[in-house]
């Protein structure tokens, strides 16, 4: 993932992950067990931050915008690690 991403509601960004990593990973990482262990999905990691992104043709009319959803960083991570664990499963 690039540094340069906006950030979610949660307000944690890449960057911010990467500079304190050897902190905060065993952290990162034992919500994200209990998380899988438990079959629950944080809920605050559900809601997203939507930003209309201009497409072309008349900026007034609303349908010439697509949404855009900014998920916290931490669910993109969780969601990552099921997504890989689950590929190398079924493979």
């Amino acid at each position: 993932m690039s540094a340069i991403k906006a950030t979610g509601l949660d307000g944690i960004s890449c960057k911010l992950l990467k500079l304190s990593a050897e902190i905060i990973v065993p952290h990162i990482v034992n919500i994200c067990n209990a998380s899988i262990n438990s079959t629950h999905f944080p809920r605050p990691w559900k809601n997203a931050r939507v930003v209309p992104l201009y497409k072309s043709g008349d900026t007034n009319d609303v349908m010439n915008y697509r949404p855009i959803y900014v998920l916290p960083i931490l669910s993109k991570l969780l969601e990552r690690n099921v997504h890989n664990h689950l590929y190398m499963y079924l493979t």
